[in-house]
């Protein structure tokens, strides 16, 4: 066959251009770019400069550009085009890809001529460096161009943007267009050729086409009718010449569909920019075309087909359209069926001989199907359904159709959902075709009896059965003469929510992207991500997420999804706020007054006689007046007119035996380590001092029972009580005030240890007031989340042997810090598959409110009086800072000794505690100083040898050395078995989450959620096997408090290990390890320590260490 090659003129080029057939072969499988010659000369300044600026100090740079031409069917820019509105020099170091100077040039000269100047005078580019020149950017990110010095020439294509497209659709054609170059600098004259972006339009010839002719070959293309251009997206130096139009052979592509990288012919759509076509061009002569010819021999005559971009009716040019910058046009020939004209005229005036389908990147016509006489347009070639309750979208065409219908039009087009075989119509209880208006069509089968077809297109959608299953199937469309069968697969799209914590962290997401084709084969589908608003409208990506969309694959696959640490909103004290809201309670009196006004915290809130139940602890719930009885512990309970009316159990364990061994107390000790025999202080000192039955003690007068004063020991914060004083009218009440605090920087709740004092300044007992929002007279309740917002509530847990208690709601004393607030947040990221299937990904940080530098004092095993707590400063764990009765910090919070204890001194000493490093023990014999292991301290019933079996059988009597306050007493030992589904321990290996979800009973998924509250939360009810939970019963919280060490009763762990002290010890025999009792332990995975849910600790630990307590009500196992 003879190659002729075919001469063009390149846009502003002089000179005509010869290239050889397999110089254009080669350029194929890149974007070619229509490009304009600069030269970029180093030369003097320019003496008559001309636009903005002037003379002045700089380096020049003169541009040359050849002429711009009008040619009328291949120019390629106009003069207005050309012309520089703004310019940017960056030099570059190629070899590091590193930009090492930047400039915006402000002065143009000769702007609009063949020989515009730049000048910039900052700029100093190195020998070997890259000058990259850049023209006619966005002006919004021109100034942004200095900022990119040290960066990549990425994040310089990612920072200077094109000019952007006049109302964000096309750009005027008269518009500057983005111009990019680059040359390396030598100091010298430099030649930098400059390219803009034109389209692409490349033939491929469909396998079935059968050929009676010779071998195609195209020859040219042709616009003269194109007002406006689509925005480019990105600039680029590439500086590879346009291709011109040049003759080639034709190949079939390898399979069905075109693959825009493998086109065998591409070339550049060269324009003019006339508004409208020329005046001399006959009407209805093709105006946008590819031209084929074919040669039955080499030297034989030439036949001609006009491959029209126009839309034409009948042979009529209904409508000129134009090739558009930016976008790539495959013409592919599917059916030559008719001899071609035999000159070029008349194939231009002609229908064409030929059907042909035009795709057209980013455009909803992907597919146009040409027959000569009439067109069908697609909007995609293949289609696909999946799982759908509600219409989706599946397949848009349209096709003219004429009043008159000639030989060939399409009287008749029908759309049938063929199964995979085509043998039948897919059933409706599969997938169920709809029409435009969203109706069920019968059968699958849809017929247009002579109907037109909107200009947009007829849409058709689906939506699937009760039986839909996952198989692929064909759509039908015959439209006259052309049946076109569009494959449709079955798309599976999932996703996961993905949740972060307040600290923020790294999460890994998974999308599986799949359809399952006619041919029965799977293959995965190519996904996009973007933002959504709650309307599924499209925003911009959040600035507190950061998506790895590098990781975006074509298909399955990972991506990262990273967020930010939640930003702290606000910092309230709620509990506070709710403590000085409340109304004072009780009435103030004085000293020499009865003091029944007052408020009894000894009764309930009716202030009936009969429901008083003394204690070591009392929890004040509001401002006012109050007074409790000067008894020890829980010994009075309802009227007790006599001695032998009071809760004598609290202190003598019904034994006629006056023996105490090592293993447990017969008589409960008083401050002088003598028995007590009466609940009322003043009626217990009388009668030893009368009848001198102390174990020892002095012979010393006790000022008739009555003490010489009270005073605060310590408090958490100054002036929590404004007042007290001890009266006997009517009976011995110790009286105190607790004032509304008006300055909520120092907080009125908190914990106040006060004394009553004898003659002699000895402590005769103390007694623990804890200030606090929480009032226990209210009925436990269901809470279904955790929050430290909510009022403290006591609640109802089960433990695993069925056995139900009603836990406080916060550890005895519990002081809460500030709330710190971090309001949730949210944001959606959509997957769009490329069957049009979404998925939402919903990523969530939710609104949090963590307490900072909450804490709860510590006790010893055995002992009633609190140890001040410890604090998180900052990350370092210290002693919280307590304050004397004046108001004046304490300079050490609490003592510390290596001697045993009596009884006696530990009630004299309450705020001296037993450590040492050999020490597990405090306690001494009142008689000798030895070291006992008294068993009963916080259990009376604990008096047998043998001790008592942990379950139902399981006795408890509260006594007066219990800390817990009125109504509550020390937990049993298995109160909190239910934290794991069958009550044992279990610690999950280091760095993992393997027991969430699984055996511990915790709503929690994960360490991050318990590390984020400081504690953890459990279900109140009891699991019914691995992983199967009962929330109906609402949850509870342990916080992490930490402990103080048995060696030094220094404070270790706040924040990520909780350990409780129960009523029993570990063994009541004086062979077992009586120095030590059952404490139920949590741990929290730092990195060091594994998470761990211990809830019986059948170990047990020393009684020397300093432990928190969760107290139960006193309403079980008596």
């Amino acid at each position: 066959m003879q190659r002729t090659v075919l001469k063009q003129r390149l846009c502003a080029a002089q000179n005509v251009a010869r290239r050889s057939p397999g110089a254009a072969l080669r350029g194929l499988h890149s974007l070619l770019r229509l490009t304009a010659v600069f030269a970029l000369l180093l030369g003097s300044c320019a003496k008559d400069p001309v636009g903005p600026g002037g003379p002045d100090e700089g380096t020049d740079l003169a541009l040359y550009i050849p002429a711009p031409e009008r040619v009328e069917t291949y120019s390629g820019a106009t003069i207005d085009e050309c012309r520089i509105e703004n310019a940017v020099v960056l030099a570059w170091n190629k070899t590091d890809d590193r930009i090492t100077g930047a400039e915006v040039v402000a002065t143009v000269m000769g702007n609009g001529t063949q020989q515009p100047t730049l000048r910039f005078r900052k700029l100093a580019p190195q020998s070997g460096e890259t000058i990259v020149v850049l023209c006619n950017l966005d002006p919004t990110t021109v100034n942004q161009a200095e900022g990119l010095v040290g960066q990549n020439m990425a994040a310089a294509q990612n920072t200077l943007k094109p000019r952007s497209a006049a109302g964000g659709t096309s750009a005027d054609m008269k518009a500057p267009l983005t111009m990019a170059g680059d040359a390396v600098w030598n100091g010298q004259n430099v030649q930098v050729r400059m390219s803009f972006q034109c389209a692409k339009i490349s033939v491929v010839l469909d396998p079935s086409l059968t050929q009676t002719g010779g071998p195609l070959a195209w020859t040219t293309v042709r616009t003269t009718y194109l007002d406006h251009m689509p925005a480019t997206t990105q600039w680029t130096t590439a500086s590879t010449p346009a291709s011109q139009n040049e003759q080639g052979a034709l190949s079939q592509s390898g399979t069905p569909g075109y693959d825009p990288d493998a086109d065998p012919m591409s070339f550049p759509a060269l324009y003019t920019y006339e508004a409208a076509q020329p005046a001399n061009w006959p009407t209805n002569r093709a105006f946008n075309y590819v031209l084929l010819r074919v040669a039955e021999t080499e030297s034989g005559p030439m036949q001609y087909y006009c491959l029209t971009f126009d839309d034409t009716n009948q042979g009529t040019i209904a409508k000129r359209n134009a090739f558009e910058r930016g976008k790539h046009y495959v013409f592919r020939v599917k059916d030559i069926y008719k001899r071609g004209y035999d000159n070029i005229e008349e194939a231009l005036d002609n229908p064409s001989n030929a059907v042909y389908e035009i795709g057209i990147l980013d455009d909803w016509s992907k597919n146009w199907e040409y027959n000569g006489q009439y067109g069908v347009t697609a909007d995609r070639d293949t289609a696909y359904v999946w799982t759908a309750a509600e219409a989706q979208p599946l397949y848009r065409f349209s096709w003219p159709q004429p009043e008159n219908d000639p030989d060939g039009a399409p009287a008749t087009s029908t759309v049938t959902l063929l199964n995979a075989a085509r043998t039948a119509p897919v059933a409706t209880e599969l997938v169920q075709l709809l029409d435009k208006d969203g109706n069920n069509i019968p059968n699958n089968t849809f017929t247009f009896n002579g109907q037109t077809s909107p200009e947009e297109g007829y849409q058709f959608s689906f939506k699937t059965g009760d039986k839909a299953t996952a198989q692929g199937m064909w759509l039908r469309v015959k439209c006259g003469n052309i049946e076109r069968f569009v494959p449709v697969g079955w798309a599976t799209l999932t996703v996961h929510d993905v949740s972060g914590y307040q600290l923020g962290g790294s999460f890994s997401q998974r999308v599986s992207s799949n359809v399952v084709m006619p041919d029965g084969t799977s293959k995965e589908l190519p996904w996009e991500a973007g933002f959504v608003d709650k309307d599924g409208v499209g925003t911009s990506q959040p600035n507190w997420i950061t998506v790895d969309k590098t990781s975006f694959p074509d298909g399955s696959g990972d991506f990262s999804i990273a967020f930010d640490p939640m930003p702290l909103t606000k910092t309230e004290d709620p509990y506070n706020e709710r403590l000085n809201g409340r109304d004072l309670v009780g009435t103030s009196t004085e000293p020499n007054q009865d003091s029944s006004p007052r408020y009894d915290l000894s009764r309930d809130h009716s202030q009936g006689l009969d429901t008083r139940e003394t204690a070591n602890c009392y929890i004040v719930s509001a401002p006012g007046y109050y007074r409790i009885p000067y008894a020890y512990g829980n010994s009075l309970i309802g009227e007790c007119v006599d001695i032998t009316d009071e809760n004598t159990t609290s202190y003598n364990r019904n034994t006629t035996t006056t023996t105490t061994t090592t293993t447990w107390l017969s008589w409960f000790l008083d401050y002088d380590n003598r028995r007590i025999h009466s609940g009322w202080i003043q009626k217990d000192l009388q009668y030893n001092d009368t009848h001198q039955v102390a174990v020892t003690g002095t012979d010393a007068a006790h000022s008739n029972g009555h003490p010489t004063r009270v005073d605060v020991l310590w408090q958490d914060n100054p002036n929590m009580i404004s007042r007290m004083f001890f009266t006997e009218h009517p009976d011995c009440y110790i009286c105190f005030d607790v004032p509304k605090n008006t300055n909520l920087k120092t907080p009125m709740q908190g914990n106040v240890v006060f004394a009553a004092y004898d003659h002699n300044d000895k402590i005769i007992w103390t007694w623990h007031v804890w200030i606090t929002d929480y009032d226990p007279e209210e009925a436990p309740a269901v809470q279904d989340t955790y929050s430290p917002y909510d009022p403290i509530k006591d609640c109802k847990i089960t433990n695993a042997t069925g056995q139900e208690f009603i836990l406080q709601g916060q550890n005895l004393g519990w002081c809460s810090g500030d709330v710190n607030v971090y309001e949730g947040r949210s944001a959606i990221v959509r997957i769009t598959q490329a069957s049009g299937l979404t998925r939402d990904i919903t990523l969530e940080q939710p609104r949090i409110e963590i307490e900072s530098s909450g804490n709860n004092p510590f006790y010893q095993w055995g002992r009633k009086d609190p140890i001040p707590a410890a604090v998180n400063q900052n990350g370092s764990i210290v002693n919280k800072t307590v304050y004397n009765k004046d108001g004046a910090p304490l300079a050490t919070p609490f003592r510390t000794s290596s001697t045993l204890y009596t009884i006696g001194q530990a009630i004299q000493n309450p705020n001296s505690f037993v450590c040492g490093g050999s020490i597990s023990n405090w306690i001494a014999a009142a008689s000798d100083g030895a070291a006992v292991n008294y068993c009963n301290l916080w259990n009376a019933q604990l008096t047998g040898s043998s001790g008592y079996t942990i379950g139902d059988g399981y006795k408890f009597a509260k006594t007066v050395y219990d800390p817990c306050p009125r109504g509550y007493r020390i937990p049993d030992p298995d109160v909190f078995t239910g934290m794991t589904y069958d009550g044992r321990t279990y610690t999950q290996p280091l760095g993992s989450n393997s027991y969430f979800g699984d055996i511990y009973n915790s709503p929690f998924t994960d360490n991050s959620g318990l590390r984020s509250v400081y504690g953890w939360v459990f279900y109140a009810n009891l699991m019914s096997g691995r992983g199967a939970y009962d929330p109906s019963g609402g949850v509870y919280y342990l916080r992490a408090g930490g402990f103080r060490h048995k060696d030094n009763l220094e404070s270790e762990a706040v924040g990520r290990v909780s350990y409780y002290w129960t009523n029993m010890p570990s063994s009541t025999t004086a062979a077992g390890n009586r120095d030590k009792a059952y404490t139920p332990t949590l741990r929290i995975d730092n990195g060091t320590i594994a998470t761990t849910v211990m809830p019986l600790n059948a170990t047990a630990q020393s009684k020397a260490f300093g432990y928190g307590i969760r107290c139960i009500r006193d309403n079980v196992r008596k």
